[in-house]
């Protein structure tokens, strides 16, 4: 098995900290604290589900997005011989890093930890006293906390924050994906909707953009069933407050009302069966 510890450097590069023959690479691998990833903390990546504690989200790259977000970190334990180790001027622009592991059958593995600006510490004089005074010197340092930020196991890629690492693994962004001008324009003037104002008059947030996007093509619009039924749906819920127009379309002049149509066309909005209570769910994953 091949085995490296390597930076990822903010201009994208990378550089070796340690081969796997240094003596000190075992004592950083060490150092990682423990993965504890199951399917029961474990749950596909949606920006509207908050995590606990001890819970990851994770995304299943295609072959396209796994050569775009993965592979340049995989390519490092093939064409690492001809990297150099890292240089004392590159530390202050370590962005991340990780151990990445690869072996004969193919098997692969990277662990991952971002590096922030308080992970820095420039050199500096400190004044210590034990028996009696003493002045010493602090080298320039980069503290490794061991924390995992981002784990690759071969399939599927987990983490805890999207923002942390967006920045090191360019194209994740496809699964946080907002609708474009031509997309929003296209909900918008369904026959689902009806914009009393003109649909080029509503502005919509990010947030929205996004629920849009992924909604686009999980609805068959030409159905006049499923229209009527997220129409009811909407009349069972008043609390929503989706208005529904004289044309029994649904209205939207802001992006308020955006947000309360996204409850219906997401079907976030439920009755307990025992107590009777209307309810908003948290999360709009579906069970295996």
């Amino acid at each position: 098995m091949s085995k490296k510890i390597i930076a990822r450097l903010q201009n994208r590069n990378y550089s070796i900290i340690f081969n796997q023959d240094n003596p000190s690479f075992l004592d950083m691998e060490k150092s990682y604290n423990k993965l504890d990833i199951t399917n029961d903390n474990s749950f596909e990546f949606n920006p509207d589900r908050k995590l606990e504690k001890d819970e990851w989200y994770f995304v299943t790259p295609n072959t396209e997005q796994k050569n775009e977000i993965i592979q340049p970190y995989l390519n490092i334990i093939s064409s690492s011989d001809g990297m150099n180790l890292i240089t004392s001027k590159e530390y202050p622009f370590i962005r991340a890093i990780c151990l990445i592991e690869k072996n004969d059958t193919g098997s692969e593995r990277i662990i991952l930890t971002r590096v922030f600006p308080r992970f820095f510490t420039l050199s500096k004089k400190i004044l210590k006293w034990h028996d009696g005074p003493e002045l010493e010197k602090q080298h320039s340092s980069v503290d490794f906390t061991g924390s995992i930020d981002a784990f690759w196991n071969g399939s599927m890629l987990y983490f805890k924050s999207y923002t942390n690492i967006k920045l090191v693994f360019p194209g994740l962004e496809t699964f946080y994906r907002i609708a474009t001008e031509s997309e929003k324009n296209d909900f918008l003037q369904k026959d689902f909707f009806e914009c009393l104002n003109g649909y080029q008059n509503v502005s919509i947030k990010t947030r929205n953009l996004r629920k849009i996007a992924a909604v686009l093509n999980n609805i068959d619009w030409s159905n006049s069933n499923i229209k009527q039924k997220y129409i009811n749906y909407a009349k069972k819920y008043p609390k929503l407050d989706v208005e529904i127009t004289k044309n029994g379309k649904l209205k939207i002049d802001s992006n308020k009302d955006i947000t309360n149509i996204m409850n219906i066309l997401e079907e976030r909005i439920y009755t307990t069966p025992i107590t009777g209570e209307e309810r908003e769910a948290n999360s709009i994953t579906k069970l295996d």
